[in-house]
C-alpha cells in the first residue's frame, strides 16, 4: 500500500515538471524532394559544422 501511495506521489510530482527534451530541427532544399535524415554524435556535440558545410550542398543535389 505504501509503495502504491509513494509511486503516486512521485508519479503526480513528475507530471508538474517539464521531463521532456526539446528537438532541433531544420531543412533544407524543395520539400518535394527525397527527404535525408542527419543524426548528430551526441551529448554535447551539435550539428552547426553540417550546416554550414554540407547540408546546402545535399539540398543542391535534390535531397530535402
Amino acid at each position: 500500500m505504501l509503495k502504491n501511495l509513494l509511486f503516486l506521489l512521485l508519479l503526480s510530482c513528475t507530471s508538474f515538471l517539464s521531463m521532456g527534451q526539446n528537438i532541433y530541427s531544420k531543412t533544407f532544399g524543395d520539400p518535394k524532394n527525397k527527404a535525408l535524415l542527419f543524426l548528430h554524435g551526441g551529448p554535447g556535440y551539435n550539428c552547426a559544422s553540417f550546416e554550414a558545410t554540407t547540408a546546402q550542398q545535399l539540398a543542391d543535389q535534390g535531397f530535402l
